[in-house]
């Protein structure tokens, strides 16, 4: 319940949900799902921005995860701490964390998994100006999008790549696929993906008049 809550933007009252959930988890020795319950809230914070509660929570329940046998939740809770060091701005980090978790997703053989870590350490790349890493990570991610006829995916690895081209001020690649990636979201009504679309060609005029 406390998920539908945040898919809805409702973050109070996904707390309070997955907050309840967890209390009774927790006084029922169910460990496990204590930290699942954790994993949820650390996301909602993430998604407020709340960068420095998420951390503490994917960093304990990672804890938790790695000791009970649950390889895949342990490596999403990398995965998001490798994106707030990105954030951050601490790139290193970043690459430990998503590199980490992109090796155990390759052992699972979860290949959307696969998918969204490749995007996030091409980015990650990217922002380390190590562009052939980066192009090379977000064709991974874009690849299993195809194979997978996931759009959304498809969209994502678009969207960064095109930040990869404008770093070394190639506008117009840049511009192509930022509108490639703005009509997959636009197909799928992904609301979030068109507004960074928008935010990103309106900074990408600016650059280019600059």
């Amino acid at each position: 319940m406390g998920n539908i809550h945040r898919v809805k933007g409702n973050y109070s009252e996904a707390i309070a949900s997955l907050s309840a959930a967890r209390e009774t988890f927790y006084e029922l020795d169910r460990e496990l799902d204590v930290s699942y319950c954790d994993r949820d809230l650390a996301v909602v914070f993430y998604e407020q921005k709340n960068y420095d509660d998420a951390a503490a929570l994917f960093t304990s329940a990672r804890e938790v995860f790695l000791r009970l046998d649950e390889p895949s939740a342990a490596a999403f809770c990398q995965e998001m701490l490798g994106s707030i060091y990105c954030i951050r701005g601490d790139y290193q980090a970043a690459e430990t964390q998503l590199e980490s978790a992109l090796q155990t997703y390759t052992s699972l053989g979860s290949m959307g998994d696969i998918a969204d870590c490749s995007c996030s350490l091409g980015d990650v790349y990217r922002s380390q100006q190590r562009f052939d890493a980066a192009l090379e990570s977000l064709q991974v991610a874009y690849d299993i999008g195809q194979k997978q006829g996931n759009t959304l995916r498809i969209a994502n690895a678009l969207r960064v790549r095109s930040y990869v081209h404008w770093d070394q001020a190639q506008f117009a690649q840049a511009r192509h696929l930022l509108l490639d990636a703005q009509r997959l979201y636009e197909s799928i009504e992904y609301t979030r993906g068109l507004e960074l679309c928008a935010e990103d060609l309106a900074e990408l005029d600016r650059d280019e008049q600059a």
